[in-house]
């Protein structure tokens, strides 16, 4: 009888792990990648939150409140750049990210990356303005 049981739970065990697990599926340019996840652990919309925001590096960082015309230098802004640093440093610090060394380093380095990127965007926008201040009082 005792036999019989586990043999039982040995064939069970394998459904019961695979109901645990999803498959997430990503591309990197011309690559599709597929990995698996704990779903007891992390949901579907928290690992595509980790995908987007730490294993991509967003572009449209780079393209937040730039000025793309002679004419929008004096009325160019920083606002734009503190709303986005703002609103994605929320979701950084609201992300849960798998434990271990790699994942927190990468959590810093994204971090570091948007603030870096922020500030060197706002002096350029202000080193514009002054020039165009500049050239209106001469």
């Amino acid at each position: 009888m005792k036999t019989l049981i586990l043999i039982l739970i040995l064939i069970l065990s394998p459904i019961y792990s695979n109901a645990q697990t999803a498959v997430f599926e990503w591309n990197t340019g011309l690559t599709s990648c597929k990995g698996s996840y704990d779903t007891t652990r992390f949901s579907r919309a928290e690992m595509e939150t980790i995908y987007n925001y730490l294993h991509t590096p967003s572009s449209e960082m780079y393209t937040v409140g730039s000025v793309w015309k002679i004419e929008q230098m004096d009325s160019a802004s920083t606002a734009p750049i503190d709303a986005y640093m703002t609103e994605n440093m929320l979701v950084y610090q609201n992300m849960r990210i798998p434990e271990g060394e790699f994942w927190d380093s990468l959590l810093f380095l994204r971090i570091l990356e948007l603030y870096e990127v922020g500030e060197s965007k706002k002096l350029f926008v202000l080193a514009l303005r002054s020039i165009a201040a500049l050239y209106a009082s001469s």
